[in-house]
């Protein structure tokens, strides 16, 4: 979703907007990649429906380990560097990146501190990514085509 939406902006917006967006693409790859690639496998946490079979999911059983969440690591490294990139739109983009973090709780495939972890995680590859520096203040930026 974060990507399909980067793409979105870097359609209707011109450069000098599209090109600080691959920013945004590349920390959302990183936290994906770190948490899925690496933690995931040293961490090996089994999922709430696994450990508990009192604790039903309600979605399908998913076979990766449940620490970090990836999805609440790329929500929140998307909602960060499109963040910088579209300010304007800032608390969308976070409620979105919570509502997404949540959704994790509540369909029972997470425990909260997976949530908790991945999002910290997603912090931090969008920090590296972004080097923490926002691509243009509000006022710059153009409005959509």
């Amino acid at each position: 979703m974060w990507f399909a939406l980067t793409a979105a902006l870097a359609i209707r917006w011109k450069a000098p907007a599209t090109t600080s967006l691959w920013r945004a693409v590349l920390a959302v790859a990183l936290a994906l990649l770190v948490a899925n690639s690496v933690v995931k496998p040293l961490v090996a946490r089994p999922r709430p429906s696994i450990a508990s079979p009192a604790v039903a999911a309600a979605t399908a059983h998913p076979t990766s380990s449940s620490f970090p969440s990836g999805h609440a690591a790329s929500a929140v490294a998307g909602a960060y560097a499109l963040s910088l990139v579209w300010p304007r739109r800032r608390r969308v983009l976070w409620a979105l990146a919570a509502l997404i973090a949540l959704s994790r709780l509540y369909l029972g495939v997470h425990y909260p501190l997976d949530v908790a972890g991945g999002a910290l995680l997603g912090w931090a590859c969008a920090y590296f990514a972004t080097a923490g520096t926002p691509c243009y203040t509000s006022g710059s930026l153009p409005r959509p085509a």
